[in-house]
């Protein structure tokens, strides 16, 4: 791992906090120019809508690859939320599927089955251009190692485990390009120019 990334990396986690569960911080913008953290790891998870999602057979597009877990009941909304905003405007500029693509992986198969993110799935976005994926404890906890999503078991008298949140924006190119968090720098306006940067990174038009 770059050393940029890695310190990136290291602010989006302190600043989001370790409890991506906990009460929301408060919102934050970013104003940084896309930086070039890499390539994004590559990986193929089940979609729950069927198929596969593979992230290669993406390139020439953005994706935007969240983490949640279909039982996390107070950080995770707030991801939702944002996502949701996003969708919405992406839908109404027809880029939503043809340009941007939203991918969100379950971070917890074990407890929360294809059922669990089949219901997620139909709360949150039951429509092409976003994609919902849910693969085994072994795959999962690849993808997670790889893209540095910490999961920890749940706190004594609570279901849901504590993890990381970041947002991950990767360019057409399969780079990725930025790297947000509820509570530290992810809001709509920001999601947006993260997009707008992933497909211009050096500021041409």
């Amino acid at each position: 791992m770059s050393v940029s990334r890695a310190r990136n990396l290291l602010t989006v986690t302190l600043l989001a906090a370790l409890t991506a569960c906990a009460p929301h911080a408060g919102p934050a913008t970013s104003t940084a120019a896309a930086a070039d953290y890499g390539p994004a790891p590559e990986f193929t998870l089940p979609n729950v809508a069927g198929g596969a999602f593979t992230l290669g057979s993406h390139r020439g597009s953005v994706v935007v690859l969240s983490f949640t877990a279909a039982n996390c009941t107070e950080e995770c909304p707030v991801l939702e939320a944002i996502l949701q905003r996003a969708a919405r405007v992406w839908k109404a500029r027809g880029t939503l599927d043809r340009g941007v693509t939203i991918a969100t992986m379950e971070i917890d198969p074990k407890t929360n089955g294809m059922a669990a993110e089949a219901k997620l799935r139909a709360k949150w976005w039951p429509a092409p251009g976003w994609a919902f994926l849910r693969g085994d404890a072994a795959h999962t906890t690849a993808v997670l190692n790889a893209y540095h999503i910490l999961v920890l078991p749940p706190p004594k008298g609570h279901d849901d485990v504590e993890h990381t949140v970041e947002v991950y924006v990767i360019d057409p190119q399969g780079r990725e390009s930025d790297i947000l968090a509820p509570g530290a720098n992810l809001s709509l306006a920001a999601l947006e120019r993260a997009v707008e940067r992933a497909y211009k990174p050096s500021g041409k038009t």
